[in-house]
């Protein structure tokens, strides 16, 4: 079963706004999260965010 889930502050396809992100100009904010239609009994949500073209240190 499935769910939505979105931020009105991240556009598909575009860069991560500097307010979002870990960079120079950036503040490493965490962007607006929604949803629609969770589970039943859901109580909580963990989110991880991996991007594999950054290169680990």
């Amino acid at each position: 079963m499935g769910f939505r889930l979105f931020s009105d502050a991240l556009k598909h396809g575009e860069a991560i706004p500097d307010l979002y992100s870990n960079t120079r100009l950036g503040r490493n904010l965490s962007p607006p999260l929604k949803w629609e239609d969770p589970p039943d009994g859901t109580q909580s949500f963990a989110i991880t965010a991996d991007d594999p073209d950054v290169p680990v240190p």
